[in-house]
């Protein structure tokens, strides 16, 4: 899904280039700043999310837990 979603901003961002070139403006320019600015956070997600991987570590004799979403002290005996 990601893959789509680089090709499409990377079409955007070549099309309102295009665009700025051809017809300087307010509007051309801006639209090619926005899809660049797409473009760069969605390769920048991407990479956040190959780097996302969970660690931990346990002194001996404790518990370790992970939680991905919410979590407080009184659901762990």
């Amino acid at each position: 899904m990601m893959l789509i979603y680089k090709i499409v901003t990377l079409l955007a961002t070549i099309v309102f280039t295009v665009w700025a070139i051809n017809e300087p403006g307010y509007e051309s320019i801006g639209g090619a700043l926005v899809s660049f600015g797409a473009l760069v956070a969605v390769f920048f997600i991407d990479e956040k999310r190959k780097s996302a991987a969970q660690s931990q570590t346990v002194a001996a004799g404790g518990k370790g837990i992970q939680v991905g979403g919410d979590a407080n002290n009184s659901t762990f005996h």
